[in-house]
């Protein structure tokens, strides 16, 4: 018989209390030591947890690669904290989004890593990266919003006027439903055209913001312009008809001188006929004539006088030098 057992029973039953104790020990601290040592820490801010619970899966890219390790509320959003394998790597802008991973109902928290530059351990993925599903709760809140805030007497009226403007014929109804599924069509067909004009609208919108201010002078100008041409109207009136009788006028000169004015025409044709004839004797006329011009000007322009230049004997001194008469002729 064990010696244990029989002589000292109370020494017995505490060891064996210590070592229950300590193997429970072991089996909550050592998972949680080596999932501390095997995996990293990371945060994500949701605007609420929708279901979400510890210990519910962690999948990055669609693998299972964490669990979530707790919830906490901070402020109007809820900090999850979730643990991932050693390994797993997440770029700066990576999301973070609870999605239902089951039909009855159980919440998963889905990784898209995203970015280039890697996230460290410990840090957190903020709100604006993150989303939560639509849940049938979401449902009947914006249905109970939208009834609150719907005018019933007026989609009475509407629906009344449907009904009784609705065609008792069902093939003019299913040939106005044919209609409307080939309209749909040809937009579906020229959805890029439509989309480069939609931008081009836009574009020219955005361009007509910018330039208000120039736009708003100018019409201001364009309003002064206008007022003081209604403000001028009797004088503008008669400046037209002015120039209407003038042009009157003028065409019936022509017409009772038609005779004469040929004449003149033809006068001035053969005119300038014979000085295009004569056009390089006109041209060194007036070469000539400009230095003539020169001189009578400077004999005359110093008083009531002639200044003119003549020899100093009436024989001049290149005939006095060839028959010796004047010395040191070259």
């Amino acid at each position: 018989m064990n010696w244990l057992t029989v002589k000292n029973p109370v020494r017995n039953g505490i060891i064996c209390i210590l070592v229950g104790v300590c193997v429970v020990l072991a089996a909550l601290v050592v998972p949680q030591l080596i999932l501390k040592v095997k995996t990293n820490e990371y945060h994500a801010v949701f605007a609420n947890a929708t279901g979400l619970t510890q210990d519910d899966p962690v999948n990055v890219a669609g693998v299972p690669s964490g669990v979530v390790t707790s919830l906490a509320v901070s402020g109007n959003s809820v900090e999850v904290t979730f643990r991932l394998d050693d390994g797993v790597t997440l770029g700066e802008d990576s999301r973070a989004d609870i999605k239902i991973s089951t039909l009855l109902g159980r919440r998963s928290l889905d990784i898209t890593p995203n970015g280039s530059r890697s996230l460290p351990g410990g840090s957190t993925i903020p709100i604006e990266n993150t989303s939560v599903p639509f849940t049938l709760d979401d449902l009947g809140r914006g249905a109970q919003t939208t009834s609150e805030n719907l005018d019933l007497q007026q989609l009475r009226n509407i629906l009344t006027v449907v009904s009784d403007n609705s065609p008792d014929d069902p093939e003019l109804i299913r040939r106005s439903l044919e209609g409307i599924d080939a309209l749909s069509g040809v937009v579906n067909d020229n959805d890029d055209a439509l989309r480069s004009l939609l931008t081009g609208a836009q574009q020219t919108t955005t361009t007509l913001i910018e330039q208000r201010d120039t736009l708003e002078t100018l019409l201001g100008n364009a309003d002064l312009v206008m007022s003081t041409i209604a403000d001028r109207r009797d004088v503008l009136t008669a400046l037209v008809q002015d120039l209407n009788q003038l042009s009157t006028t003028i065409a019936q000169f022509l017409g009772d001188n038609q005779a004469l004015v040929d004449s003149v025409l033809g006068d001035i044709h053969e005119v300038t006929g014979v000085l295009s004839e004569n056009e390089q004797s006109l041209t060194t006329l007036l070469d000539n004539f400009a230095p003539s011009v020169r001189y009578v000007t400077n004999a005359t322009g110093n008083g009531n006088w002639l200044d003119l230049n003549s020899p100093s004997t009436l024989i001049p001194d290149n005939w006095l030098c060839v028959v010796g008469l004047v010395q040191g002729c070259r």
